[in-house]
């Protein structure tokens, strides 16, 4: 009898059978044990490789799916993709927390924003200057840029405090809910993430259940990572002009 596919017998996990979907969409007259020996094949190619190197095979791979089956194939293999300027940006120690976003009335949230700005912003940054010196040094705060945090001022314009659950939903300004966040590229495409989702499933509705990318800890990235950060564009590329003809 001839050898059974491993995708056949052995349990089918959730991200086989969403490689299954994408690559019978690109074969779709391809039979199921072709289909199964082609998913085999790109199991082997990403085992062992980094979120990051997976992504990029996949994308190669798959090239031709899509954008949606695709988006759904990528995001089995790393906790969060954004998109900075039609750039895939994987943050793979992001959390993805379903939460009930149930919208706050506008005088509570203006309230809570108000208060932010004035004293509890500043709170929340000379605290973590006070008790967590070890750790913003790890992440690439300079000495210069701490004595700044003592004051309650941000380290640089590279900086911002950033709210995991937002204000417009259940979010407060209590510490565990901020989080000193470096602007590009992770605050950008996590508050572009988020707006999204909220453009698209919770506009005009007063209750919705939503993933959300959320930060870990009180500082992110907790450490440099300045050879990633190149690797992402810091603005929307400039389209050229066409040349008008004399």
């Amino acid at each position: 009898m001839p050898k059974a596919s491993k995708a056949i017998t052995g349990a089918r996990t959730s991200k086989d059978s969403i490689l299954y979907i994408a690559v019978k969409e690109l074969n779709p007259c391809a039979k199921d044990r072709a289909i199964n020996d082609m998913v085999d094949d790109i199991k082997e190619r990403i085992e062992g490789k980094n979120p990051a190197q997976t992504i990029e095979i996949l994308k190669n791979i798959l090239e031709g799916l899509k954008p949606e089956t695709m988006f759904e194939v990528l995001s089995q293999y790393a906790s969060f993709i954004g998109k900075l300027y039609g750039k895939d940006v994987i943050l793979d120690d992001i959390d993805m927390q379903e939460i009930n976003y149930i919208k706050r009335a506008d005088k509570d949230r203006e309230k809570l924003r108000k208060e932010f700005d004035s004293t509890e912003r500043e709170n929340f940054i000379k605290n973590l200057a006070e008790k967590h010196e070890k750790e913003l040094k790890e992440a690439g705060i300079t000495d210069e840029e701490l004595l700044k945090m003592k004051d309650g001022l941000l380290p640089s314009k590279e900086w911002q405090v950033h709210h995991k659950l937002p204000l417009d939903d259940g979010g407060t300004n209590a510490e565990n809910n901020l989080v000193l966040i470096k602007n590009h590229p992770y605050h950008k495409v996590i508050t572009t993430h988020q707006n999204t989702i909220v453009a698209k499933q919770i506009e005009g509705k007063d209750e919705c259940i939503v993933k959300f990318p959320i930060p870990p800890g009180n500082i992110y990235p907790p450490e440099t990572r300045e050879e990633f950060e190149k690797s992402i564009p810091v603005a929307k590329p400039k389209k050229k002009k066409k040349m008008k003809n004399k």
